[in-house]
């Protein structure tokens, strides 16, 4: 690999906080609004539990599978629920939904990293 300072393992962290401040903001959001429905209320706290278990990295690889679900219903009610595009002006478009799920998939991938719960405990 070109410019391989063995630097791996601070990417995994980056990717891995950066994902969980995002599902950890957007989760609470769905778990304090009061209009909400009680199937996005547990959504919003599948979303804080993964994103908790990703900033930690404990069970990174289950929880960054269950994030990608989540994010493959997003885009498939964006998509074909709601008739949103890739970009909308009006609303958020599905473009920030696909980079969530690629984030998450590159966890499933290559795992958390040695900066992890994971890596500790050996899991």
């Amino acid at each position: 690999m070109l410019f391989n300072l063995g630097l791996q393992d601070f990417g995994l962290l980056i990717l891995r906080v950066v994902l969980a401040v995002v599902f950890l903001y957007h989760g609470g959001a769905k778990l304090f609004k009061k209009e909400i429905p009680a199937s996005f209320r547990a959504l919003g706290m599948l979303e804080v539990l993964g994103g908790i278990s990703i900033l930690i990295g404990f069970l990174t690889e289950l929880s960054s599978i269950g994030l990608a679900i989540i994010m493959l219903g997003a885009i498939y009610f964006k998509i074909f629920k709601w008739k949103i595009s890739f970009y909308s002006e009006k609303s958020t478009g599905w473009e920030f939904d696909l980079v969530l799920l690629a984030m998450a998939l590159a966890l499933f991938v290559f795992g958390p990293g040695n900066f992890s719960l994971d890596f500790l405990f050996g899991i």
